[in-house]
C-alpha cells in the first residue's frame, strides 16, 4: 500500500488547517503526531495486516478528527481510509460499524458536494466497504441509499467513475 503519499499531504494539510480555528480541533496536534505516525507504520507493515490492531486512540484521530476536515483537504484523507478498509483486521475493528458510518456520511457528502477526484475516491472507498462479512452487512443495509446514488452517475463518461461503479457492482 502507497502510505506514504496521502500520508505527507495530510500533514501538509493539518499544517495549514492548524491556523484555522474553525478546524484546529480536528487537527493533528502535536501531541498526537507521534499516534498518527504510527497508525502509519502499522499499514506500511504488510507482513502485520492479517494480526494488525488500531488503538482506540489511532483510531479516534483519524475517524474521529482529520475525517471532519473540510471538503477541499478530504482526498487523502479518504484514500487512506480506502486503504484501512482493505485490511483484514478491520472487519474486527469496526465490528460496531461506528467508524464505517463515519467513512459513508462523508462519502455521500462528497459524492454530492465534491470534485471529480472526491467523486472517483469516494466510490473506490465504497467498494472496499464490502470486504469482509460485516462489510458485506453494512453495505446490505445502505443498499436503498447506494443504488440511487450509482444511478445518478452510470452515464458519466468518466473512465475512473464507470470502472469505480464497476467494482461496486460486480460485488
Amino acid at each position: 500500500m502507497e502510505v506514504d503519499k496521502p500520508y505527507q499531504k495530510i500533514l501538509e494539510f493539518n499544517k495549514i488547517l492548524i491556523e484555522d480555528f474553525q478546524y484546529s480541533d480536528n487537527c493533528i496536534s502535536e501531541e498526537k503526531e507521534n499516534i498518527f505516525k504510527n497508525m502509519m507504520e502499522k499499514l506500511k507493515n504488510k507482513s502485520q495486516h492479517d494480526s494488525l490492531i488500531f488503538e482506540d486512540n489511532e483510531l479516534e484521530l483519524f475517524f474521529l478528527n482529520i475525517l471532519l476536515w473540510p471538503i477541499d483537504n478530504l482526498i487523502p484523507v479518504l484514500d487512506l481510509s480506502r486503504m484501512f478498509l482493505l485490511m483484514k483486521s478491520i472487519d474486527k475493528d469496526f465490528s460496531n460499524n461506528f467508524y464505517k458510518t463515519k467513512i459513508y456520511l462523508r462519502i455521500l457528502e462528497c459524492l454530492e458536494k465534491g470534485s471529480i477526484n472526491h467523486k472517483i475516491i469516494s466510490l473506490r472507498v465504497l467498494n472496499n466497504f464490502f470486504k469482509g462479512p460485516r462489510g458485506i452487512e453494512f453495505m446490505e443495509t445502505k443498499a436503498s441509499e447506494i443504488i440511487p446514488i450509482l444511478t445518478k452517475f452510470v452515464k458519466e463518461s468518466h473512465k475512473g467513475i464507470r470502472s469505480a461503479i464497476a467494482g461496486i457492482c460486480l460485488k
